[in-house]
């Protein structure tokens, strides 16, 4: 505080104390015009929202949360209007998580405290989920609910919205099941924190699904994705090995080989049965 404020303070403190009003007192009637202001201010400007909420019944809970958890609650609610209000007091002892979420990502993280269901994941797995859908909004819903902390901090690291939806789109239509190891290629994704590591390697997924579902392409790619998104190996050369040689094994292991020696050898019965006829009957000519 600059010795202006100070001083000013100060004077507050003595002009309270002459008129037999303690620091406290003084400092309580602030907070408490500010939350009233507060409480006016939203029912102005979320009226819809508001209901039948009055000055009064806004008020009130403003500043039990206030006192609870400090005057960021203040700031939040004149920002998130009743939404917000009633997230701080549903997220209970793990509001201070919500209001830290608020204080790093200002206005761009009302979405995600607006919305009982965003909030729900928020709590649940942390500021990664929170920073999925503020991000990338809804559609990363349906794979946080499957997959947890580990899907939401792939979705955390995205940053194209574009590839963003191509995750959704794969996890909805059973793609991403169908290569199967999904939390290792979570994992991949967030792997690093560089700039656009995420965003490449899910554009190397959804360019390689079909590859990917090899299980041996799949193996060397978790072993080392630096490699094929680099292109130094190529993913699809080991995927066409393994599947031409996985055709031949499983050709011959479907192949009964007595029923074709078997008719290879009347094949051949056949051949020598054949010349044998042909052999007698030109002799019968010549001796005619």
């Amino acid at each position: 505080m600059s010795r202006r404020g100070l001083h000013w303070v100060m004077v507050v403190c003595f002009v309270g104390l002459g008129l037999g009003i303690g620091p406290a007192a003084l400092l309580g009637q602030g907070k408490s015009r500010a939350v009233r202001e507060a409480a006016e201010y939203i029912l102005r400007k979320f009226a819809k929202e508001a209901g039948e909420e009055t000055v009064e019944t806004l008020a009130r809970r403003i500043e039990r949360l206030a006192f609870k958890h400090g005057d960021e609650v203040i700031q939040l609610a004149k920002k998130g209007g009743p939404a917000a209000i009633h997230a701080v007091e549903e997220a209970g002892e793990r509001a201070p998580r919500l209001l830290k979420f608020y204080a790093q990502h200002g206005e761009n993280a009302l979405w995600v405290i607006s919305r009982p269901q965003s909030m729900t994941f928020f709590l649940k797995h942390g500021e990664d989920a929170g920073v999925a859908l503020m991000r990338h909004g809804q559609v990363v819903e349906p794979v946080i609910e499957q997959w947890g902390t580990s899907g939401a901090k792939a979705f955390a690291r995205i940053t194209d919205s574009q590839q963003a939806r191509r995750l959704a789109i794969m996890h909805n239509s059973g793609e991403l099941a169908k290569i199967g190891r999904t939390e290792e290629l979570f994992e991949v994704i967030a792997k690093k924190s560089e700039p656009g590591w995420a965003d490449r390697v899910m554009d190397f997924i959804w360019r390689h699904k079909g590859a990917l579902t090899v299980t041996a392409a799949l193996a060397a790619f978790l072993a080392e994705p630096e490699a094929f998104i680099n292109g130094v190996k190529d993913i699809t050369q080991i995927a066409a090995e393994n599947t031409v040689g996985k055709m031949a094994e499983g050709i011959a292991h479907s192949v009964n080989w007595t029923v074709i020696f078997l008719a290879l050898l009347g094949v051949l019965g056949s051949l020598i049965g054949l010349r044998w006829y042909w052999h007698y009957r030109a002799g019968r000519q010549a001796r005619l």
